[in-house]
């Protein structure tokens, strides 16, 4: 970092949908309650930088909570070999951000969270952990009803632009919400899932399709919904061999599949009681996409893919509808607050916090340049149990 950047202070003012859902992905500080025992205040904390003169190509390795084994049965070079397109001629792609112990300061706890949420939303896909494709899509999709509400018309994608991502990660039972009797390949072990937005909306009404295949059993694709992000997609229809090998980690994406399924909705009966009802739902999809190297996206195509990548909805990456684009740089001014020590009891005011403010910044013409700098912690505060 040098100290010439330019210091970004952003408005956080989203659409209200938007910002429930940058609160959502923004709630998590598990690696400040680690090292400290401390717990997140009201205002959102996550990842950051190890500190202020490390970058994000730092050569320290970090293993990953849920890690999967994203190249399937191929080799680790497989991004490479099946995907040549996903990989830039130039430059490095960042390395995964380093970790903490036990005796890491404040500021350095808060710095690697906030850098571990940037690695989410940019260096997976610059690594090729994640592969991103351009192409077109279009798909039909049946809306479920509640018990004796009336059938509604089935959402559709007219054909046009699509940004995709393909994602591997180990399965996940939210995946299925509301389908019954899912098939066991798709219940336990890696999931390889295609999250394909379509461009036939507007900025905040981009359409998306999921699109899963297990890794036990690559012909087996399953489907959900049309609808638009960062809501959630559950998985409710399957087809077999309808889909090339996703798990081969192809350079380029080709199908036009009819899935089929069951979803069951729920109601409230005369009596008050609850209701359920099972719909035969169907989906159709036709892509046609090839892979991209991450290095060219602007950062709009990485707002994007940032807001879903499977069918439980939000990446848990950080928001990047907060950023603002200040002096060649992408920036969000940002802060939280960290209790370090909770009150012992009613009506004490022996705990203790303190808020902090830091910044956030990514180069718009270099998305691998990323991190935190101009980090401020203010004074210790006392903490009340009420």
């Amino acid at each position: 970092m040098t100290a010439d950047r330019p210091q970004g202070r952003v408005p956080l003012a989203l659409p209200e949908d938007r910002a429930r859902a940058t609160a959502a992905l923004l709630g998590g500080c598990s690696l400040l309650a680690a090292v400290f025992g401390a717990s997140c205040g009201s205002s959102p904390l996550v990842s950051g930088k190890a500190s202020l003169d490390a970058s994000p190509e730092a050569s320290v390795d970090v293993s990953r909570e849920a890690s999967v084994d994203v190249s399937g049965e191929a080799s680790s070079d497989a991004s490479l070999d099946a995907s040549s397109g996903s990989s830039c001629s130039s430059g490095s792609a960042p390395k995964p951000p380093p970790a903490t112990d036990a005796g890491a300061t404040s500021q350095e706890a808060i710095e690697v969270q906030w850098l571990a949420l940037l690695d989410q939303a940019f260096g997976q896909y610059l690594r090729g952990d994640i592969l991103v494709y351009h192409g077109t899509m279009k798909g039909t999709a049946t809306v479920p009803t509640a018990p004796g509400a009336d059938l509604l018309p089935d959402a559709t994608i007219a054909e046009g632009a699509a940004l995709a991502s393909l994602a591997f990660r180990p399965a996940s039972a939210s995946d299925w919400d509301g389908a019954p009797n899912a098939p066991a390949p798709f219940v336990d072990g890696n999931q390889a899932i295609l999250t394909v937005h379509s461009s036939a909306g507007d900025q905040f009404d981009d359409p998306f399709m999921v699109f899963e295949q297990p890794e036990s059993d690559p012909t087996m694709t399953a489907t959900g919904g049309i609808v638009v992000a960062p809501d959630t997609n559950p998985l409710r229809a399957t087809c077999i061999g309808c889909a090339p090998n996703l798990w081969a980690r192809p350079s380029a994406i080709a199908f036009d599949l009819a899935a089929t399924g069951t979803f069951t909705t729920y109601g409230y009966g005369a009596d008050g009681g609850t209701t359920s009802v099972d719909q035969p739902v169907n989906a159709t999809a036709a892509v046609q996409l090839a892979v991209v190297p991450a290095c060219t996206l602007r950062f709009d195509d990485f707002k994007t893919l940032n807001e879903v990548n499977g069918p439980d909805g939000l990446t848990g990456a950080v928001g990047l509808y907060d950023f603002v684009l200040t002096g060649g740089e992408w920036v969000w001014h940002t802060g939280a607050n960290v209790v370090t020590k909770p009150p012992s009891a009613h009506p004490l005011c022996d705990g203790q916090s303190f808020n902090y403010t830091i910044d956030l910044y990514v180069n718009a013409a270099n998305p691998a340049d990323y991190g935190v700098r101009n980090y401020v912690q203010e004074p210790p505060q006392p903490v009340c149990a009420f």
